[in-house]
């Protein structure tokens, strides 16, 4: 199941998880994975985690920086958006996932 995020993340943002980079792009591309993958019932933060090859503290702080980002930055709202819609989202979905309420809601989920 987070196979197939991860693929569409990959695709649908032109990345590969596998460049260990800090460019923002690639930052982007591992923050809307960790978001998107978070809304799946059953995803652990570990899961993810081994996902992206990080440890669970850089998961927990994406999740927490993910927020600001939706928030205020629109070129990562757009990419977040699009991937969403590549994930088989629909339009109303994308609304809810996209506001304040469900991101606060998704930062305070530790499992």
């Amino acid at each position: 199941m987070l196979e197939t995020v991860k693929n569409t993340v990959e695709n649908t943002l032109n990345i590969s998880f596998k460049n260990e980079s800090r460019q923002r792009d690639i930052v982007d591309a591992r923050i809307i994975f960790t978001l998107i993958s978070s809304i799946k019932p059953g995803t652990r933060i570990k899961h993810i985690s081994h996902q992206l090859n990080k440890d669970h503290a850089t998961v927990i702080h994406y999740k927490k920086t993910a927020l600001n980002l939706i928030q205020f930055n629109n070129q990562f709202k757009k990419k977040y958006i699009k991937c969403l819609l590549s994930n088989g989202s629909t339009e109303k979905e994308i609304t809810y996932q996209t506001s304040k309420e469900f991101i606060q809601k998704i930062i305070k989920k530790r499992k």
